[in-house]
């Protein structure tokens, strides 16, 4: 989802870092994900200030890109609760425009917001498989000192890969990273990411939880995930318009300071700080037809000597392993048969 932050080559010399960074991911049936990044920039004082910033994404091609930077000054914003921020989250002045303002996010004390922010997206200079998304804000630069709190969205299409080449197969894998490198080494070259990177903190102030490093990753009603490399689950009725569904679907927490706890580290870089999102998505209505299989299959084999049926149910349950692929069908058929086998 993100390969590296960095700055506009005339903004080198500004010193500055994300000090807060929170993905937001929505998993549709339709194989798509919508994320809503939030992120609170750092200038550090006595530097040069910034007027754009940008990130290195690894996608091909990002749709539906939109600035949500106005919805940090909405009050009845739903992300904006302070139940989702163990700091709190609070408008604290906005212009009359409605253009500009401050919160108190996370602990972060008035932090700038300006809606007046330039958000594209074009192709990776050297290779077709990244994505740059720039924000400028040339207008309102942020000065030294000062923190500012950016958020947007986008779309991406058919991220869910069939385990298994059935076309009625409805067990997905999905897989995402975050500051992997090595398929984008040229464009990294070329976009001077080496020397204009902007590090990202793994935790912002320890001692009072503020800031850092987090993804929450939404399934959709009707999807069931297992295998998830998440530090923790839960659920959420949330959707990314901002409207609450009727039933409540499975949500996964990463934090980074978990994944690398090293006081060591600091900061989230490229290569350095590489890691993966991945688990399996399954549909729930088709493991229900399997567990049916499977009572079906347990009941006749403790009703009948026909071992011909037999071997004929278990090749029927085979066939459903493969399409499916679960471990735990597997030891139950295991289970079922040696409760019945007369060996």
């Amino acid at each position: 989802m993100l390969v590296a932050f960095f700055k506009p080559n005339k903004n080198q010399n500004c010193n500055c870092e994300i000090a807060k960074f929170v993905d937001r991911i929505w998993l549709e049936k339709s194989g798509d994900l919508i994320c809503i990044r939030t992120f609170i920039i750092y200038v550090k004082d006595n530097s040069e200030s910034l007027s754009g910033i940008r990130m290195l994404v690894p996608f091909r091609n990002v749709f539906d890109l939109i600035d949500l930077s106005s919805t940090c000054l909405d009050e009845a914003y739903i992300l904006n609760a302070g139940a989702l921020s163990d700091g709190g989250y609070e408008i604290n002045i906005v212009n009359p425009e409605k253009t500009q303002g401050t919160v108190s996010y996370d602990f972060f004390k008035n932090v700038e917001v300006s809606t007046e922010n330039i958000v594209k997206a074009f192709p990776s200079p050297k290779t077709s498989l990244g994505t740059v998304i720039s924000i400028e804000f040339t207008e309102q630069p942020i000065n030294a000192g000062k923190f500012r709190l950016f958020r947007y969205s986008f779309k991406i299409t058919s991220v869910l890969d069939k385990l298994f080449p059935a076309a009625e197969s409805k067990t997905y894998s999905f897989e995402q990273s975050y500051f992997e490198k090595k398929l984008y080494l040229k464009d990294c070259e070329v976009l001077d990411i080496k020397n204009l990177e902007v590090p990202v903190n793994k935790w912002f102030d320890p001692e009072i939880k503020q800031g850092g490093f987090d993804v929450f990753l939404y399934l959709s009603e009707g999807m069931e995930g297992s295998r998830f490399n998440f530090n923790a689950e839960t659920t959420s009725n949330y959707r990314p318009d901002g409207s609450i569904s009727e039933q409540k679907a499975q949500k996964f927490i990463l934090r980074a300071r978990l994944i690398f706890p090293d006081k060591k580290v600091d900061y989230l870089q490229s290569e350095k700080s590489t890691f993966f999102i991945h688990g399996i998505i399954q549909d729930p209505y088709a493991l229900e037809g399997i567990r049916k299989a499977l009572k079906i299959l347990e009941y006749s084999l403790n009703n009948t000597k026909k071992w011909t049926f037999f071997a004929l149910s278990l090749a029927a349950i085979s066939l459903i392993v493969f399409f499916i692929g679960r471990e735990w069908i597997i030891s139950k058929i295991i289970s079922i048969v040696s409760k019945v086998s007369p060996y």
